[in-house]
């Protein structure tokens, strides 16, 4: 006859134990990285949102603002949105929010930074998260 060997309550209960301290340390992390992937993201977009400007700029003298979104072919990363954009002859800024609120701007030429925008100062180009 031959024995069947199971697992008992307390070794089971450890191992739940031991799973949940496990997810405990790891979930945070994941929330960082996930932090840290939408601003990627925005910082990415503002690149592509200033090379699309240079480009309207190179064919018609002049940068786009927020109605001309789908001739600069603006379209934003997942969880990227808020997106505040204007432009004249003499430069542009556009400014979006990241998962989180967090936001992150770009200037260039003349312009201001945007509205909304209380980090530091804005490099000419350089797109910056605050946060």
């Amino acid at each position: 006859m031959s024995r069947h060997r199971a697992f008992t309550l307390v070794e089971l209960l450890v191992v739940v134990a031991i799973v949940g301290v496990l997810a405990a340390i790891a979930l945070p992390r994941l929330g960082a990285a996930r932090g840290k992937a939408a601003r990627a993201a925005g910082l990415a977009d503002l690149h592509h949102i200033a090379t699309a400007q240079e480009s309207l700029f190179a064919d018609s003298s002049r940068y786009g603002a927020l109605a001309d979104t789908a001739l600069l072919r603006v379209v934003l990363s997942r969880g990227v949105d808020g997106l505040v954009l204007d432009g004249d002859a003499t430069g542009w800024h556009a400014l979006v929010r990241v998962t989180g609120g967090v936001p992150c701007a770009i200037r260039s030429g003349t312009m201001a930074a945007p509205a909304g925008w209380s980090g530091p100062a804005l490099v000419d180009g350089v797109p910056a998260c605050t946060g």
